[in-house]
């Protein structure tokens, strides 16, 4: 207790040393301005089309909503500025391609930093002990996950309209770092999301073959199918060697999904001639002794390509079918 509040006093103290609140919130303004004339300019051309919700983008009308991973990587990234490539594991390639919009126009980049000075501020806070980056977790008082970036005792959230597009797009508030809950496995995701999204979560006993990569199902209150992939936890599961995937998957406290799920999703499968049959021990081998990253990313990939089919299929053609027979 005694450390954390040490640990909380440092960080206060050197926020208050190397910046001052409005000067982060008047650059932060001046930043997700940039980062939605990027977007702008490139929407319909460079998205990542690997997220569902992209679906709504093709117009940009749904813009900022659910997209604050993107928005908080790309001004991350900006504020660091130190003129080489930005790519981050847990950001999708369109917080890159914003960042590489806005590189186009280095001068516009180059002014603000002159004003500015905030890439060598940060660095100097760092390098004192300061703590800054961007952080996924649940706020304090908050049930929702949200994107922000910590910066010593504040929480500098450059996405404030990504869950409510009459939110000012920024906010910056003090934060007692002890108190952020980061999320860390399943459990915890689970935990936020069920009353967050009113949906029902499952082990994916459905299919074994991509039971270690996508570990849960859910289904919300629609009796939509849904498999839950946050960037930050399937990071964390190739460098836990699928740790979190078992842990979870072994559970037999948690339930398994209704039968009649399990029966359409195993008959769509089946059309696709995609293998379902094999053992969850076997693809948890399989991937375990995956003697190349690249041979593992290839299993990611196909399990990725299957939910992303399994999800559209049961949204065009087996909603109906599942409600009447559920309900």
């Amino acid at each position: 207790m005694e450390e954390d509040l040490e640990f909380q006093s440092q960080q206060e103290d050197l926020f208050a040393t190397h910046f001052e609140k409005w000067e982060i919130e008047a650059t932060s303004v001046e930043l997700r301005s940039m980062v939605d004339s990027a977007v702008r300019q490139i929407a319909g051309s460079s998205f990542d089309t690997t997220r569902k919700p992209l679906q709504w983008f093709t117009s940009i009308d749904k813009y900022p909503l659910w997209y604050c991973n993107e928005i908080t990587h790309a001004v991350t990234a900006i504020l660091r500025w130190d003129n080489t490539t930005y790519t981050s594991t847990e950001a999708s390639k369109l917080s890159n391609s914003i960042v590489q919009k806005i590189r186009s126009e280095g001068d516009l980049v180059e002014a603000f930093q002159k004003r500015s000075g905030m890439s060598s501020k940060i660095s100097r806070f760092e390098r004192s002990g300061g703590v800054f980056g961007p952080v996924w977790g649940v706020m304090p008082d908050e049930d929702c996950f949200q994107w922000f970036i910590l910066a010593g005792n504040h929480a500098v959230n450059v996405a404030n309209d990504a869950g409510n597009r009459e939110m000012f797009p920024v906010e910056i508030t003090p934060i007692a770092p002890e108190k952020y809950r980061s999320i860390q496995d399943y459990y915890d995701y689970i935990n936020v999301a069920k009353p967050y999204w009113w949906q029902d979560f499952y082990r994916n006993t459905i299919l074994p073959s991509i039971a270690p990569i996508f570990p849960i199902v859910s289904l919300d209150k629609k009796w939509n199918l849904h498999f839950p992939r946050p960037k930050v936890l399937q990071y964390r599961l190739t460098r836990s060697k699928l740790n979190l995937s078992k842990k979870i998957l072994l559970d037999e406290t948690l339930p398994t999904a209704p039968q009649t799920v399990s029966d359409i999703c195993r008959d769509i499968c089946a059309i696709a001639d995609e293998e379902i049959s094999t053992s969850l021990e076997k693809w948890l081998g399989i991937l375990e002794e995956s003697s190349t990253s690249e041979h593992r990313m290839a299993q990611f990939q196909r399990a990725l390509y299957i939910v992303e089919w399994l999800e559209h299929e049961w949204e065009w053609n087996y909603g109906q079918q599942i409600r009447a027979e559920i309900i």
